[in-house]
């Protein structure tokens, strides 16, 4: 449907290619111009997870089913929820039930990109600067995950989204690998403060468009015992 050709691949957010369409037209495009992205049908899934090989999803879901109790019930909240890979994911398990999946956005394009390219997947959807998040409170919600977003959200972004959960949870995000970055740390550091580690791993995000890997790292906690 799509043809991607890279145009520039310096470093991670700095990426550029040429998008041909259909029709034979040419757009050339940034890779974090989300708008322009979300405005065709399955292009970020045709760009992150063919293209680029994106693994986030897979590693968060599968760390979380290896520390959840077989046969759980989560009510979860996605941080970021874009265009809904991350919920497809998690409908798709098979460890644990998902009773409930809210989802929370700041760009009114991804959800609409949500509801066309993965419809029946979220319960709820909410504009961050829109919506009455307070209402989440009511919903029981026991797992929050941040899938991406993670390492560009403030400490404070962390505290405000954690306020809307039950006292039990569990927490699902990924950061970048390299352990010396300045956010990473402030991050880890206040999360193992208040939570507790439950199980962390290493893995292979993303290709970068000039073939090499970006390496974060996955994490899940919860409350302390």
């Amino acid at each position: 449907m799509y043809k991607i050709s890279t145009i520039k691949a310096d470093r991670q957010g700095d990426e550029i290619f040429n998008l041909e369409l259909a029709d034979g037209t040419t757009k050339e495009l940034h890779i974090w111009d989300y708008k322009i992205l979300y405005s065709y049908p399955n292009l970020y899934q045709s760009l992150i997870i063919d293209y680029l090989d994106c693994r986030v999803y897979e590693a968060i879901g599968d760390l979380l089913n290896s520390v959840i109790e077989k046969g759980a019930t989560l009510r979860i909240l996605d941080i970021a929820c874009g265009s809904g890979l991350m919920g497809k994911r998690l409908r798709e398990n098979h460890q644990f039930t998902v009773d409930y999946l809210a989802g929370i956005e700041i760009l009114p394009e991804a959800l609409t990109a949500l509801e066309r390219d993965t419809p029946n997947i979220y319960d709820r959807c909410f504009l961050s600067e829109q919506d009455d998040l307070s209402q989440l409170k009511t919903k029981n919600i026991n797992c929050m995950i941040i899938c991406g977003a993670a390492s560009h959200m403030t400490l404070e972004n962390y505290k405000s989204y954690l306020s809307l959960l039950s006292e039990e949870t569990f927490i699902a995000f990924n950061l970048i690998g390299d352990p010396l970055q300045q956010h990473r740390r402030e991050i880890l550091q206040w999360m193992n403060e208040n939570y507790q580690l439950l199980k962390n791993k290493p893995y292979r995000h993303r290709k970068l468009m000039n073939g090499s890997y970006i390496h974060h790292e996955v994490f899940v906690y919860c409350q302390k015992i």
